[in-house]
């Protein structure tokens, strides 16, 4: 194999499972060694493996190991200078010169090089798990059976792993509104309703004003659009209704001393379907906010799905009934939220706020509450749920499709393959049949 297609990961695997020919074992300086407990693998920062037993000549050694694919990435990565990497007992090393390795606190480290033991049939596993063949995932020659009880777990922790990943952009909202829930939540409504095209005005508005302000509005729909399209910088035409939404806002933003961060060109409408108009958007997002300016509230109160619907039943100002965007008409019509925009608010934004909510306070009944959600919601439909679709992959609800984007994004584009559970349980399952 050639030594470009070896990762750091493979190696790591290997050692763990002594996939390796370790009859006369030898140190680089030539001490006789032998692996008596590979250790336990370390995901965190520091060392690779801990708790590792290995017997060089005549003493037993106990402590951590690190993993490199060349002898020389020791000082590449600086580990010298670590006093992390104090309690070390051997350097492990794919290929290389392998010299002794010298630790923060001066004791010599002797090196083991491991490539050219590897056994063939884990490099021939390897290879068929990882080529690099133009396919939608590298295991997708590897699937012939479905097992329920794999994709049952898998689909457990990669859901949990997707929900995990969602809390760091809340942790950051709660930040920065200095742990304010309703408020963190909002600015989450606000960057979903502006997704794709215009996720960052949205963003950028939900930080122009305060929630004591915003609530302030909440009387009915023409002052809160006065608001919030005002701070938008939507308000130059001279139709009759962005005329009075200008005026009402002058004075606000004179009450309030209000700031307009919003750049007029930033909103983009080409290559939107007008439904989905920041003007529309923005337009649904004032209502709904008359309705309950702090809906966080109402949601954690919320039974069921059907319960979470009607949250979002919201009735717009009628200008919206016949336009589209100031001064721009339209056909005739409702413009409220379908059903299938406030699923993507439940998946997106109600269903991690419920996860951090029951996980910070401790109350599994909202942890259950997220997972319930996310089963009693159709599967997302796009090209990544499809393309598992097509190798067998099951897919009946929100969870298993949000695990499927998870494994994707995480695991299958980036070839993590080994750190994956499908992956690396089909990888063991090639090398028994070896």
């Amino acid at each position: 194999m050639k030594f470009k297609q070896i990762s750091e990961d493979f190696v790591q695997f290997v050692w763990k499972f002594g996939l390796f020919n370790q009859s006369l074992l030898q140190t680089t300086t030539g001490e006789n060694i032998q692996v008596v407990f590979p250790g336990e693998q370390n995901l965190a920062g520091g060392p690779d493996f801990f708790k590792s037993k290995v017997l060089i000549d005549d003493t037993l050694w106990v402590g951590t190991v690190e993993i490199h694919l060349t002898s020389k990435e020791w000082k590449t990565h600086k580990h010298q200078a670590d006093e992390a990497y104090n309690n070390l007992i051997i350097h492990v090393v794919y290929e290389g010169k392998g010299e002794a390795i010298q630790l923060q606190n001066e004791r010599i480290v002797p090196t083991l090089i491991i490539g050219h033991r590897v056994l063939n049939k884990t490099l021939k596993s390897y290879i068929h798990l990882l080529d690099y063949e133009e396919k939608f995932i590298p295991c997708k020659g590897l699937i012939t059976t479905t097992d329920a009880f794999l994709f049952h777990h898998l689909y457990q922790v990669l859901s949990i792993e997707r929900l995990q990943h969602k809390i760091v952009e809340i942790e950051q909202d709660l930040f920065l509104t200095q742990g304010d829930l309703d408020m963190a939540f909002i600015r989450a409504l606000f960057k979903h309703f502006g997704s794709p095209l215009n996720k960052g005005p949205f963003e950028i508005l939900s930080r122009s004003f305060s929630l004591q302000q915003l609530t302030k509005q909440s009387h009915n729909n023409q002052q809160m659009e006065s608001f919030l399209f005002g701070l938008a910088n939507m308000l130059h035409n001279q139709d009759e209704y962005a005329k009075r939404l200008r005026d009402e806002f002058a004075f606000s933003k004179n009450l309030y001393q209000l700031q307009v961060h919003c750049k007029a060109s930033t909103w983009k409408f080409a290559g939107a379907r007008p439904a989905n108009f920041p003007s529309i958007r923005l337009a649904q997002l004032s209502a709904l906010l008359v309705k309950d300016s702090r809906p966080f509230t109402a949601i954690l109160g919320a039974d069921g799905l059907q319960a979470l619907y009607t949250i979002f039943d919201i009735e717009l100002s009628p200008y919206w009934t016949a336009h589209y965007a100031f001064g721009k008409k339209g056909k005739l019509g409702t413009k409220n939220l379908s059903k299938s925009f406030k699923d993507k608010l439940v998946l997106n934004v109600v269903i991690p706020f419920l996860f951090f909510y029951g996980k910070y306070t401790e109350k599994e009944d909202y942890l259950t509450k997220s997972f319930q959600l996310l089963e009693s919601i159709r599967a997302e439909k796009n090209t990544i749920v499809k393309g598992y679709r097509e190798l067998g992959f099951p897919c009946k609800n929100a969870l298993e499709s949000q695990a499927l984007i998870q494994l994707m994004n995480r695991y299958c584009k980036p070839k993590r393959c080994l750190e994956c559970k499908l992956g690396f349980h089909l990888l063991k399952s090639e090398l028994r049949k070896a």
